[in-house]
């Protein structure tokens, strides 16, 4: 196995030198640099699969290294580790801010270095896996999504484009409206794509977690009324969906019993709580579980969504008859695969459920989906916001 090369930019001779000897008695490759001049050439050069940097140095200092690496795209995935005589607190959060992935005071010892380095190199690898398992997905998969929207659109602006003359007005608004189905399509495609790019480059990312959820969001069930009735609206199953507030039994997939509307009384009672999630975000999870639910089923099948309180977590359940015999596995197919898709053929790339996952995780909540005895159900808990 080839040995992992790791750069050191340090000013100081004799700490680069120890640094230097305690990594290659570890069978590192270790390529060295005494200022940040040099380093930036010899990281641009050698690609190290990490970098140890001093912060204090002269003319181009450890942030300003960072900084120029960072915005190339040969060396912004290196894994960056700052070395500093600086323990302020007020030097941490910005070489955190830069893009640093840890941070080591001097004087650190033999252990600390090579825990940091090991735990750094073993983060990576796993980020790169990820990366390449979601880029063997899209290459799986991607070409089929975008290949049938745009054979519609080209086809029928072909059509139109060929036949114009003989056309109706009718039949022309008729094809334009397949025309603008096939580009939404692709428009969600792509965002579904970005979004979920987005999101798995932040997830090791402590200050970007804290930020998601650095949002209070209440009056759920107004918001939870309007996305599914837009969602059942655009699906044309306005009458397959169905409301109701403060039944636990809608919890288990087993039994949907919540047979009461959702009225002003009952929904009254939870226009209060809140929960740590943007309503940008809390609408995508919804109307992604929903539009699921749906499809999922036959018309004029009922689409319940229930929701209740239960020690101090709020809990949203979305259940319908379970036509297609899914498993309790479907949110681990990953992101870009489709269920029964030979059978069913479903629209877009299967993104919906690893996206709302993904939402909910990172947002600090849980999301279950299962099947039990012919029903599926969605459920989202999160803790009540004190």
């Amino acid at each position: 196995m080839e040995s992992k090369k790791i750069l050191i930019i340090e000013d100081d001779k004799l700490v680069r030198e120890n640094i230097f000897e305690i990594l290659e008695a570890e069978g590192f490759t270790v390529v060295q640099a005494k200022d940040g001049v040099e380093g930036i050439f010899k990281a641009k050069q050698e690609l190290p699969d990490l970098v140890l940097s001093d912060i204090a140095m002269p003319h181009v200092d450890g942030f300003q290294v960072i900084e120029l690496l960072k915005t190339d795209k040969l060396t912004e995935r290196i894994p960056f580790i700052f070395l500093s005589a600086k323990a302020e607190l007020s030097d941490l959060k910005k070489g955190l801010r830069f893009g640093a992935d840890d941070y080591l005071t001097k004087p650190f010892t033999k252990s600390d270095l090579l825990s940091a380095i090991e735990l750094r190199l073993h983060k990576h690898e796993l980020v790169t896996s990820e990366m390449k398992n979601l880029r063997e997905n899209i290459i799986n998969s991607l070409p089929h999504e975008f290949r049938t929207p745009l054979t519609a659109i080209s086809g029928f602006a072909e059509i139109i484009r060929t036949e114009i003359d003989t056309l109706t007005r009718k039949d022309i608004l008729e094809f334009i409206t397949y025309i603008i189905a096939g580009a939404d399509r692709l428009k969600g495609i792509s965002e579904n794509f970005i979004l979920l790019s987005l999101l798995e480059t932040i997830k090791d990312i402590p200050e970007e977690i804290e930020e998601l959820r650095n949002n209070n969001l209440s009056n759920i069930p107004e918001m939870l009324l309007k996305s599914g009735t837009s969602i059942a609206l655009r699906l044309g199953r306005h009458s397959d969906i169905d409301f109701c507030a403060g039944t636990e039994s809608c919890l288990s997939s087993a039994t949907i019993n919540c047979t009461k509307a959702m009225k002003s009384k009952d929904a009254s009672a939870y226009t209060d709580v809140t929960i740590r999630i943007s309503s940008n975000y809390f609408t995508r999870v919804i109307e992604e579980l929903i539009s699921n639910a749906l499809k999922f089923s036959k018309e004029s099948e009922t689409v319940k969504i229930c929701y209740f309180t239960n020690n101090n977590n709020f809990v949203i359940s979305i259940s319908n008859p379970n036509s297609l015999i899914l498993d309790d596995k479907i949110l681990t197919f990953g992101a870009l695969m489709q269920i029964n898709r030979k059978k069913y053929e479903q629209q877009g790339v299967g993104l919906g459920l690893a996206l709302a996952q993904r939402i909910v995780s990172l947002t600090g909540g849980a999301l279950d989906v299962e099947t039990k005895n012919g029903l599926f159900s969605a459920t989202i808990i999160y803790p009540v916001a004190k």
